[in-house]
């Protein structure tokens, strides 16, 4: 049903949608854990046992420590790009 031409907008507006699903979705599970309320309001989002994966996997080592370091990465930039998927130099020759 997309045209060609327009596949590759698609593609890109629907992984940026579910990285920041993904991301909502573990803050979510981050509050509800800190507050020591249950999961139901997730529950309603994410099937049961694909949460408890998710959150498993949230939970593992690997995850943990790309997590600490993507958190360090964030920190050390002064300057956010919003922009877009353009850098500075390709919009300042553009204009």
């Amino acid at each position: 049903m997309i045209p060609p031409e327009g596949r590759s907008w698609v593609l890109e507006t629907v992984k940026l949608s579910w990285r920041g699903y993904k991301s909502e979705l573990k803050k979510m599970y981050l509050e509800a854990v800190e507050k020591g309320s249950n999961l139901d309001e997730l529950y309603e989002l994410v099937p049961e046992d694909e949460l408890k994966d998710l959150i498993s996997y949230w939970n593992t080592s690997p995850a943990k420590d790309q997590s600490k370091k993507n958190k360090r990465n964030r920190e050390k930039l002064d300057d956010m790009h919003t922009m877009g998927q353009n850098s500075y130099a390709a919009l300042r020759h553009k204009l």
